[in-house]
């Protein structure tokens, strides 16, 4: 009986075991996609798919934020001229404001041809067109009836203005003559010669100074108010002379002024004859009715 019962002891035991096996193979239960949030916790939501495809708006702003933060480039701009302080020309019954040269000395096209329009003859009109379009005017005249003033006459007039300007102040120059086309053996007739008086300046300096201009023509009128000055060719040097006639009068030429009293009747005048062997040496004073 005690055998039997070991033998179906041992019979059960083998089927158990055959069932436990079995269990091993068995499909396993699956889990819900959504589990249950349990009470107090926060549910973990899944990060957001980032697409790699970028939005055409997206793709547009970018460009022009990237317009707007890039860093334009810097283009230097060219200095402007440096110019000489500007004077206040007289002129008859015009005045203006002249800038005459840049401040390396050169001289400005449009001081050649503002200064030709101020010093034109009585006779001629003034032009209808800009001084920057007269500036730019080719050949002697600027326009009818106006001579384009020389260059080296202006640079002359820049030196002498320059070297009697004061700090603070404004030049004023008042022309006498310029451009004087019947002026026949006269730098006038050329344009290349002005007579001219500074204000607030003696005329017995400016004189003085234009002395020491190279090839220039310095001529004193202590009777008549004015300097003249003129351009000569180069090496002419330093030609200078005192005319004591007055508005009107022939001219006279003297080698001193003042002219001291006891030496008035040995006075030194330049003859007529010396002044027909040396043309162009002098200047012919303004004739009787002014004209230049």
């Amino acid at each position: 009986m005690r055998r039997s019962v070991f033998v179906f002891a041992a019979v059960l035991g083998a089927a158990l075991g055959l069932v436990t096996s079995a269990g091993a193979f068995a499909k396993p239960k699956e889990t819900p996609k959504h589990s249950a949030v349990k009470k107090g916790q926060k549910s973990k939501k899944r990060p957001k798919a980032i697409s790699l495809v970028k939005n055409v708006d997206d793709e547009g702003d970018a460009k022009k934020h990237r317009r707007a933060t890039k860093p334009k480039p810097t283009h230097k701009e060219s200095p402007k001229a440096c110019i000489d302080k500007a004077i206040v020309v007289h002129a008859g019954s015009e005045q203006e404001k002249v800038h005459l040269t840049k401040c390396g000395g050169e001289v400005l096209p449009t001081a050649i041809a503002q200064m030709s329009v101020l010093v034109r003859p009585s006779s001629s009109k003034r032009p209808a067109a800009s001084i920057e379009t007269l500036s730019t005017k080719k050949g002697k005249l600027i326009a009818p009836g106006i001579r384009r003033v020389s260059e080296g006459v202006v640079e002359r007039l820049a030196k002498v203005v320059r070297h009697f300007s004061r700090p603070g102040e404004t030049t004023k120059v008042h022309i006498v003559s310029g451009y004087r086309p019947r002026s026949a053996e006269s730098s006038h007739a050329s344009a290349k010669a002005l007579d001219f008086r500074i204000e607030g300046v003696k005329n017995e300096a400016i004189v003085a100074f234009c002395k020491k201009l190279d090839d220039t023509g310095c001529g004193f009128y202590p009777n008549s108010q004015f300097v003249h000055i003129d351009e000569r060719d180069e090496g002419a040097g330093h030609v200078a002379w005192i005319d004591a006639s007055r508005p009107g009068e022939p001219a006279r030429y003297v080698s001193d002024w003042p002219i001291p009293t006891e030496k008035a009747a040995a006075a030194v005048l330049v003859s007529v004859d010396e002044k027909k062997d040396r043309p162009g040496l002098f200047e012919e004073p303004l004739d009787d009715e002014g004209l230049w």
